[in-house]
């Protein structure tokens, strides 16, 4: 299920480490550690048989005196000057420093931010530096994929965890696809110290083979879900560090197995172990009712004088009107969709265009839309066709 936002929403200091109980290289190390220190610590904490849990990655800042906020977007440091389009893409993500607020419109995020630390080379897709939380707003379909580089040793999808605290808020009417990528140390889909999930927003986090240690979501406090949102975990170690816990009327129903092919737990408010003993979990709200309209499909798609002209069958009864985007991108990235209409008409069942370039290949997709009171829910595109205009 996917929503439409009718409208959007609106440094570290220097101290003392500290380090955590049970947990190898918990706490950053001072520069003066190095990589023999850790590994030592790590067999100290084995003999003693504690538990290893992945290290706090350190963090390299802007320089001093620089004016930013202590979150990266893929390579990209926001600041003052990029907020309003971080990506310089047509505004696919953007930044409202008053709430500390991260939007994502059909962003798709396919770099990541790389350093070097006294205990390894990390990655992350989102980074967030600062004690305070950290709000992602969801607006549409969005996709966060770190890219694979051979001598990583750590890799995070979303990483919002500092020397002492670190949460993110995940939230809005969008979904949001997060993949860490193969490291080898750890590996995981979305780590911060707390996380939330609420609203509508439906999120997958996914984590890659690593040699310590793969999960969707490792969190050292908690991670709660409320609302109506969705929550997707799966990594080669476990889905979960910790079980979640549930806010409000939240009742979770969850299916959970070794894979999503191979599911042997789908129940109500199941055992708290469930979470981290399955590779893969997907937690939904039993109490939420969809209004998600079904998938529609292009029956017909025909060229026209620089334009085209798309028909469909009758929109699924529970449809307000429909959505429909046209782009010569076929992963219709911005800036480059260049229709993007919705009618609010059930009856109308085809959509034709003249505005387009002639003799030119556009790619075709289209949403039903379910408008509720104050809420609008977008049911999944349909399978992509492309034309040629005249």
């Amino acid at each position: 299920m996917h929503l439409i936002a009718r409208n959007s929403l609106p440094n570290r200091s220097a101290g003392n480490e500290t380090h955590v109980k049970n947990s190898w290289c918990a706490s950053r190390f001072n520069s003066k550690h190095h990589a023999v220190s850790a590994f030592l610590l790590a067999l100290c904490l084995l003999a003693a048989g504690l538990s290893l849990s992945p290290f706090f990655a350190q963090h390299a800042h802007a320089a001093q005196g620089s004016l930013d906020y202590g979150v990266y977007v893929g390579s990209t440091l926001v600041t003052p000057g990029n907020a309003q389009d971080v990506l310089h893409d047509g505004g696919s993500v953007s930044y409202i420093a008053a709430t500390r607020t991260l939007v994502l419109r059909d962003a798709n995020i396919t770099s990541a931010r790389s350093w070097k630390t006294p205990d390894g080379r990390v990655s992350a897709g989102i980074d967030s530096e600062t004690d305070t939380a950290l709000t992602i707003q969801l607006i549409g379909d969005n996709k966060i994929t770190v890219p694979y580089l051979s001598d990583r040793d750590v890799s995070y999808g979303i990483l919002a965890a500092s020397d002492h605290s670190g949460k993110v808020v995940l939230r809005g009417d969008g979904s949001l696809t997060v993949k860490s990528a193969k490291a080898q140390g750890w590996s995981m889909g979305i780590f911060a110290v707390s996380m939330v999930v609420r609203d509508q927003a439906h999120v997958t986090a996914t984590a890659a083979k690593a040699g310590h240690g793969s999960y969707g979501v490792y969190t050292r406090s908690t991670a709660t879900l409320k609302g109506s949102s969705q929550l997707i975990a799966q990594g080669k170690t476990a889905a979960f560090s910790k079980a979640p816990k549930f806010g409000g009327a939240y009742t979770p129903k969850v299916k959970a197995g070794s894979s999503e092919s191979a599911i042997t737990v789908n129940k109500k408010s199941p055992k708290a172990s469930m979470y981290t003993s399955n590779k893969y979990v997907e937690i939904i709200n039993a109490n939420a009712t969809d209004k998600t309209p079904a998938t529609m499909q292009i029956t017909t798609l025909q060229p026209l004088p620089c334009g085209l002209s798309a028909k469909w069958p009758t929109l699924p009864t529970s449809c307000t009107g429909y959505e429909i985007q046209i782009s010569p991108n076929s992963e219709f990235a911005p800036p480059e969709v260049i229709t993007s209409h919705v009618a609010p008409s059930p009856t109308v069942n085809g959509f034709d265009t003249n505005a387009l370039k002639p003799s030119t290949k556009y790619y075709v997709r289209v949403r039903g839309i379910n408008e509720t009171g104050a809420t609008v829910y977008a049911g999944q595109w349909s399978p992509t066709k492309s034309v040629t205009t005249i």
